[in-house]
């Protein structure tokens, strides 16, 4: 690929730059390891906080052992080593975020709940006037490493970033981690994967100012398995009564649509 040759003579795109210094991999490399294909057994490289893995399926991942306690399956997080890295760039290389982006003002604090590679946190320190007062959450793992240092990285090197605030916060299971208010709050390609979706968003909006936004797309399974686990699916009801209570949807799809309805935005209202 002409971007492999690019990137041997000194230039690498910008979507993939970090991946492929922290990984050491080619922009088609880390193109195809990001790719999402049914059956496929990637070659994950290992980095200096994870190991190298190969040879199984998502599914053979998370089949290594019972999944039936919170320990176990955060385990599976860091089981999956990279994985979740490249996947999460690859999905959100030309994702925009401006649907947050213009919730929020100068100075305000953001957190990107269940962040992953914390791609909409990435967006605005790209692309918003800021500054802003970043924090990520999620369980510990390859992917929030990864994301961590990325993140750092681009706020420490560039000067008109100098007033932005980032904070990482690793999960530990059963304990809601959340202590300072935001004005945002997402939760993206997340709630589908917890023991206790309901129990999250309620500790979400304790820590949501009034008039504060969260943005979630909590995604239907009709038959929910793995990663994706059937007691989230039992408590995706519950989680729309508290919303509709507490929230007013004010951009986005009803989520009793076929199709789940995609991302919403939800305010958080005086009740």
């Amino acid at each position: 690929m002409l971007t492999d040759l690019a990137h041997r003579l000194g230039w690498t795109p910008a979507w993939c730059r970090d991946l492929c210094e922290f990984y050491r991999v080619t922009p088609s490399g880390a193109l195809r390891l990001g790719t999402r294909a049914t059956g496929r057994r990637p070659s994950l490289p290992g980095s200096a906080t994870c190991q190298p893995v190969s040879g199984k399926t998502w599914e053979e991942l998370w089949a290594l052992e019972p999944r039936d306690s919170e320990e176990a399956i955060f385990s599976f997080w860091k089981q999956v080593g990279s994985w979740c890295a490249f996947r999460q760039v690859v999905r959100n290389r030309r994702r925009s975020f401006a649907f947050i982006g213009k919730r929020l003002g100068m100075m305000d604090a953001f957190c990107e709940y269940g962040a992953g590679v914390a791609p909409a946190s990435w967006w605005l320190a790209t692309h918003h006037p800021g500054p802003l007062r970043l924090t990520m959450v999620d369980v510990p793992s390859e992917h929030l490493t990864f994301g961590a240092w990325r993140l750092r990285k681009r706020l420490e090197n560039e000067w008109d970033l100098c007033c932005w605030a980032l904070r990482v916060i690793a999960l530990e299971p059963h304990i809601q981690p959340l202590t300072d208010p935001y004005r945002g709050i997402s939760c993206l390609e997340v709630l589908e994967h917890l023991s206790h979706p309901l129990e999250t968003v309620q500790h979400l909006a304790e820590h949501l100012e009034f008039g504060g936004y969260l943005w979630e797309d909590f995604v239907p399974h009709a038959e929910a398995h793995g990663a994706d686990l059937p007691q989230a699916q039992s408590a995706r009801h519950a989680v729309y009564d508290f919303l509709e209570q507490h929230f007013a949807l004010v951009e986005g799809r009803r989520w009793d649509m076929a199709d789940g309805g995609g991302t919403r935005t939800w305010q958080r209202q005086l009740v």
